[in-house]
């Protein structure tokens, strides 16, 4: 690429998101997968990447404004014009099918376009076939997070049962991280 298409090149934002905080740190190739999954994308469809945001431990049903990095993303975006968001796959911009389409629908007002790497016109083809996928594949997204939640609460209550203590206090407020949410300590 010459330095000119370089120049040429539209600005957009990264944005990464790990719901557990066991795929975060030294040796741990979430973050790194997105990055590099988001920037290939970048490359190949002309944008240049200016800023990056990352949300470490933050749940896929979690709202856009409940989101640390997002809305610092959003944020930024306010003072810079620029209106493209790249994310890796649509589930790591929401797990959530109601969350996914409140998101898309603020984006969208706002005048900022969403870009899943993966397939770039899953949020910007508007037609009624894609927005159907869309909301089909939010909703498996949203099912699969529902199905490993529930395997990872059953085998901890398996665990519990046979007295080895399992993270946290064990009550039904504190995640699996152990007293998330701060109250029971």
């Amino acid at each position: 690429m010459s330095e000119q298409e370089k120049r040429q090149r539209k600005p957009a934002i990264g944005y990464t998101r790990t719901s557990s905080a066991a795929n975060l740190g030294e040796g741990k190739d979430s973050v790194p997968r997105q990055r590099q999954a988001i920037q290939a994308y970048a490359n190949r469809a002309g944008y240049k990447i200016i800023a990056w945001f990352d949300d470490p431990a933050v749940q896929g049903d979690d709202t856009i404004d409940c989101r640390p990095g997002f809305a610092a993303a959003l944020e930024k975006i306010a003072g810079n014009g620029v209106r493209t968001i790249i994310v890796e796959t649509a589930n790591r911009f929401a797990r959530d099918l109601m969350v996914q389409e409140a998101g898309y629908s603020r984006l969208r007002a706002d005048g900022i376009d969403l870009i899943a790497a993966d397939k770039p016109d899953s949020f910007t083809d508007d037609s009624p076939t894609a927005v159907l996928v869309r909301q089909i594949l939010g909703a498996v997204a949203q099912f699969d997070k529902a199905m490993t939640v529930a395997k990872l609460r059953g085998a901890r209550e398996r665990k519990r049962r046979t007295g080895v203590k399992v993270e946290g206090c064990g009550c039904s407020c504190c995640t699996w991280q152990g007293h998330a949410i701060g109250h029971c300590l």
